[in-house]
């Protein structure tokens, strides 16, 4: 691999573990909406009726696998569950860090299930 490969790689997964959170219409996000990304903000909350906590758990959903794709090729149970875990804790400081005034619910339920897709990892704002 090398160098600039690198340093995608990198710049790729500190964006999964590390997000750069931004608030849009009083509603924090994985990372700053782009045009596309505020049509589609537009959209869930017509859908959901202006939930907020709703609209924000669903963009700010993750699947576990998808987010491991590229970096191994058939994850087991036990690595989707320990990324988990670990995103869970660091999403939570993270958001803490930069939302200090602020409560969320990060979401990462571990219930067995037998297709590893089917582990996803969330967060919103609490009420």
């Amino acid at each position: 691999m090398t160098s600039a490969e690198f340093l995608l790689l990198l710049e790729a997964w500190r964006a999964v573990i590390w997000p750069d959170f931004a608030e849009h219409d009083n509603c924090v996000f994985r990372a700053k909406l782009d045009a596309k990304g505020q049509q589609v903000y537009r959209d869930w909350m017509a859908q959901m009726k202006g939930d907020r906590q709703r609209v924000e758990a669903v963009m700010n959903h993750v699947h576990i696998a998808d987010a491991l794709k590229g970096v191994v090729a058939s994850p087991s149970h036990e690595v989707v569950l320990t990324f988990g875990r670990m995103l869970r804790e660091l999403w939570t400081m993270k958001l803490l860090k930069d939302f200090p005034d602020r409560k969320f619910a990060v979401s990462f339920p571990e219930e067995h299930s037998d297709d590893v897709v089917d582990y996803e990892i969330t967060f919103h704002q609490a009420v």
